[in-house]
């Protein structure tokens, strides 16, 4: 395999447009802050996966487990940031759904786990655009609308112009980031 300089650069950027947001954050908004740290470990691990020529597979696996677990519980631990103080039954919701999609997404068929996986995030995405709503922060509903074009238009596989999706998908995701901590503080 080769190495993907432009996707290590691209996780590289996300990581660190994470880490800057997490540390801004996590002083007043601690759910939020650990979602988003979650996403910060997956794009470092997606740097030490993408910039070798043959990653050890184990940095490989770590990799998709981290993403998986940042798109799982990390985007339903932001949602809880953002709706704990305005619509607490929603922070409950989102607790509930990402416990029960990590305990049976490990033993579901791959097709069923993605299914799960999307509609997990998805309500998360929903809940951060009800909350936002309620409180008028037009941050976060951007953020979240973002969030959610990035993962419904660019997507991960292939190309665009001859740019991979995946880089796309990750200065998509770092844009998010930004209104994100705007909407946070």
């Amino acid at each position: 395999m080769a190495r993907q300089i432009s996707t290590a650069v691209s996780d590289l950027v996300l990581a660190l447009s994470v880490f800057y947001v997490v540390y801004y954050t996590i002083w007043f908004n601690f759910f939020a802050a650990i979602g988003l740290l979650l996403q910060g470990i997956a794009a470092s691990a997606g740097v030490a996966r993408f910039s070798q020529a043959r990653p050890d597979p184990k940095i490989i696996k770590g990799h998709k487990f981290m993403s998986w677990i940042a798109t799982v519980a990390g985007m339903s631990l932001v949602a809880t940031g953002f709706c704990h103080d305005t619509l607490p039954f929603l922070m409950n919701l989102n607790f509930m759904f990402f416990i029960a999609v990590l305990i049976v997404g490990q033993f579901l068929e791959q097709a069923q786990s993605a299914l799960a996986t999307q509609a997990c995030s998805g309500f998360a995405m929903l809940t951060i655009i009800a909350c936002s709503v309620k409180t008028m922060n037009l941050y976060g509903v951007i953020a979240a609308v973002i969030y959610i074009a990035a993962g419904a238009f660019i997507g991960v596989d292939g190309y665009y112009s001859g740019i991979p999706r995946v880089d796309l998908l990750h200065y998509a995701l770092v844009l998010g980031n930004i209104f994100f901590l705007w909407a946070l503080r």
